[in-house]
Order: C-alpha cells, then sequence, then structure tokens
C-alpha cells in the first residue's frame, strides 16, 4: 500500500479492501497515523514515524504591529512545514507547503501561529509564536483652534482594532522641551479632559495613549494656548466704622465674591461704616482682552476700636496737684477746661484751682492699628482747711503746720473715721475714732496734706 503525501493536511485517507485480511477498515489521519479498525481488537493506532523529527524554531520580523503592518515568520530548522493559527475569530489549518518555511502574515487581530516540520510522512511536535497586533488610535479635530488655561477639551478618537473594555485613556501635552501628562473622562470615541490652570501660553501638541493595550496615537492635534491674566490684588484694614476699598488689575472685565453673599463687577468696590461682619477673604475672577480668566484674593480686616478709659487719680483738693490717668491705646490726646491739652497718657496738674480747672476731661486714645476711641472723666475740686488754728462747731484741727503731731478735735457724736492724704492724693492712713485723736506726723515728708473726717 502507498499512501501520497498530498493527502496530509486534508481530510484523513480511508482504504478499504482490508476487511476480510482480519485487519479491518484503515485510515490515515492528517498527521500521517495509521488507525485499524479492527473486529477483534477494536481501534487501532500505527504511528509509522518515530517522533525523531526535529521541532521548528519559530521568528518573526517584528512580534508587534500595529493594525495593517506586515511580519514574517520563519520556521527554522524545516524544509516542508504545516502551518496552523488561531485567533478570537477564526482559526485555520494550513497545508503543508514543500520547499517553503516562511510565512508572510497581515494579521487584524492577535493571533498565534503554530508550526510543524514535514518530511517523509512524518511531522514534529509543534511550536507556538503569539504575534500580538495594537490597534491604531486616531484623532479628529477639537473644534477650537486656541484654548485657555482651564478650559475643558473634547477630543474625537477613531480606534481600529481591539481594546480591552478597561482600557482607560490619557492625554499628553507636548511643547518644545517638556511634556504634561492629563487625566482624561471617559471612554470610547467621546473623551474630554482639562487644561491645567498652571499651563503657560504657547503652542502645544496633543497626543493619546490608551492603556489596554498600551498604544499612542500615531497622529497629534495642534493647540495652542493663550496667557492668563496676571492678577495683582489690594486688601484693605480699617476699623470699625471707618470707610475701605479693595481692588485688582490685570483684566479687562473684573467680578467679585465675598462673605455676606457680597458681589461686584467694579475693579475696585469700597465698603462704608464696617464692621466685623466684613472681614474674611474676597476672590475675584479677571478677564483677559483674550477671553482668558485668573483669579486673586484680596483680604479685609476690621479691627476693633480701642477700649478707652479715663479718670482721675483720687479725691481732690484745692491747691493740690492732680493726675489724669487713661488707657487702652498707644497714644493720648486730653482736652478740658481752660484751654487745657495733654499728648501724654497719665499728665499732672500742678496746683489746681476750682475756677480754672474743675469741669469735663476728654482722652482720645489711639492704639497700634490707628483705632480710635475716647473716654471722658470729671474733675471735682474740694476746698481745704488752710488756717492754722481752723475751727467750727464741728472739730478743730492744731497744731497747723505740725512737726510732729496734730490734735483733731471733733463734736460728732458717736465714732468717726479720719483719712489722710497727701498731695498728690494717696492715702497715707485711716484712722477711728472718739470725739478726738492724736496724729503723728514726724515721719511724713514735708509738705502740704489733707483729711477727710467722716461719721460712722
Amino acid at each position: 500500500m502507498t499512501v501520497q503525501n498530498g493527502n496530509l493536511g486534508s481530510s484523513p485517507l480511508n482504504i478499504n479492501g482490508y476487511e476480510n485480511s482480519g485487519i479491518g477498515e484503515l485510515t490515515i489521519d492528517n498527521s500521517g497515523k495509521l488507525w485499524f479498525n479492527n473486529f477483534y481488537y477494536g481501534l487501532i493506532r500505527f504511528d509509522p514515524c518515530d517522533g525523531s523529527l526535529a521541532k521548528p524554531e519559530l521568528s518573526a520580523t517584528a512580534s508587534a504591529i500595529e493594525l495593517g503592518q506586515s511580519s514574517s515568520i520563519t520556521a527554522k530548522g524545516c524544509t516542508n512545514v504545516v502551518w496552523n493559527w488561531k485567533n478570537n475569530k477564526e482559526s485555520v489549518s494550513k497545508p503543508v507547503t514543500p520547499g517553503n518555511n516562511k510565512l508572510d502574515i497581515t494579521p487584524a487581530l492577535s493571533t498565534t501561529y503554530t508550526a510543524r516540520c514535514y518530511e517523509d510522512g512524518c511531522m514534529s511536535a509543534p511550536v507556538n509564536l503569539a504575534i500580538t497586533v495594537l490597534p491604531a488610535l486616531t484623532l479628529n479635530n477639537l473644534g477650537k483652534a486656541q484654548n485657555c488655561p482651564g478650559d475643558t477639551l473634547k477630543v474625537g478618537t477613531k480606534i481600529s482594532g481591539e481594546f480591552d473594555i478597561s482600557n482607560q485613556f490619557k492625554a499628553y501635552l507636548y511643547a518644545a522641551a517638556s511634556s504634561t501628562s492629563l487625566n482624561i473622562a471617559g471612554q470610547g470615541k467621546d473623551l474630554s479632559f482639562s487644561l491645567p490652570n498652571s499651563l503657560s501660553a504657547g503652542k502645544y501638541y496633543l497626543r493619546l495613549e490608551g492603556s489596554s493595550p498600551k498604544v499612542l496615537s500615531k497622529d497629534s492635534l495642534e493647540i495652542n494656548i493663550l496667557a492668563t491674566p496676571s492678577v495683582t490684588t489690594t486688601g484693605a484694614a480699617g476699623c470699625i466704622g471707618a470707610n475701605i476699598s479693595i481692588g485688582a488689575t490685570g483684566g479687562d472685565s473684573y467680578l467679585w465674591k465675598g462673605p455676606n453673599a457680597f458681589t461686584s463687577s467694579l475693579q475696585n468696590p469700597a465698603f462704608s461704616n464696617i464692621n466685623p461682619s466684613y472681614a474674611g477673604a474676597y476672590l475675584v475672577t479677571v478677564t483677559g482682552t483674550n477671553g482668558c480668566r485668573n483669579t486673586g484674593t484680596a483680604n479685609v480686616v476690621v479691627n476693633p476700636n480701642p477700649n478707652a478709659t479715663a479718670s482721675v487719680s483720687s479725691v481732690v483738693y484745692e491747691g493740690l496737684d492732680v493726675q489724669l490717668l487713661a488707657s487702652g491705646g498707644t497714644s493720648y490726646s486730653w482736652s478740658g477746661p481752660g484751654n487745657y491739652s495733654s499728648a501724654e497718657q497719665n499728665p499732672i496738674i500742678k496746683r489746681i484751682s476750682k475756677s480754672i480747672h474743675a469741669g469735663t476731661y476728654v482722652v482720645n486714645v489711639t492704639d497700634a492699628n490707628g483705632c480710635k476711641a475716647n473716654a471722658q472723666t470729671e474733675l471735682k475740686i474740694e476746698t481745704a482747711l488752710a488756717n492754722e488754728q481752723e475751727s467750727n462747731s464741728d472739730f478743730k484741727v492744731y497744731p497747723n503746720p505740725a512737726s510732729d503731731k496734730i490734735q483733731i478735735v471733733t463734736g460728732l457724736e458717736g465714732e468717726a473715721t479720719i483719712q489722710l492724704y497727701d498731695a498728690t492724693g494717696k492715702e497715707i492712713s485711716t484712722q477711728i475714732f472718739l470725739r478726738q485723736t492724736t496724729i503723728p506726723v514726724r515721719n511724713l515728708a514735708r509738705g502740704t496734706y489733707f483729711f477727710i473726717i467722716q461719721q460712722r
């Protein structure tokens, strides 16, 4: 029996006439193996090859190609090759190609190619080689020739070939000496992304990259980025009740937003009679002549007015010195009767006179922020005893002047309190006595002293 080589790789060859010989029906399969269907022993396979035929070494001019490109696979070590291949859409077996160990391919999908060496009806073990076909990604016109930083761009794409369902796109903007990577929203043909606000003005080229598989668009789109306006803002600080204004420069139009739902389209909005609710950050959106926008912030600070106080040092008697007291600020300005004025915080008025100095004194107080407030105090001047032997029905004081002690005699019923003061109004001593008492003055400094007697 002789089997022709041309039958290998096609349908199995059935040879009849062996039924009566006891061998049964004979079939030759695509691998050159003999199958006997024996009446007594069942199905028997006979392999006329000894398995010594070496398998090929496969190589390709390119194992990863873009859609539409070609590659050539070589089965080294073979003279005759049986090829077959398989991908997601087809499975192909090719008859033996005598004298040719190369296969030229232009696949549309990623495909696995299998080769077996063939000699004298025998085939080697199979060897596989995967060829990856990258999809083609092209870009359509953006529809805008000029854009501002911060704009959202929509990109039209055309995808040819296979992309994984989980594929994500990324955009790249290329300039002369740098590139910027941008996140893209969406999948498929309609993609969008935002231009960074920090993008400098100039000419850029856009390309897209897919993730699964990783492929970069071959073409690019030109994008012209316009300059954003350079915004300068001026804030303000003021005291409660003051009038202030804020401002911005750098554009053709302005839109302000701030505390208390404040809005204004003025370049330099003003505020009158401010209070603490005006404090905070005011955001301005500035639009330039080219239509691009930028933002800036101006801060408003509202300073409280000082808590001004005014008083006199003590009970005041005619002919003594008195000190005016103020607090709450860093600078002071006093005014009062008789065209009195002073820039001291706590000025002293010498040898006061009821006819000249009694009355209302006002102090204007300024704090470190320049905020102002005022306070006032009333200067009441009492008449002091001035005679050496001053007496009346109520009391006697002697000797006056004195160097050792002073005798006090009163006509008051019950206990009384006597308080002794120096010329500055400082209290020296307090005593409780019944009708009369003695006050030692030997250790007191030379000067004028005053006392107040009150019945308890």
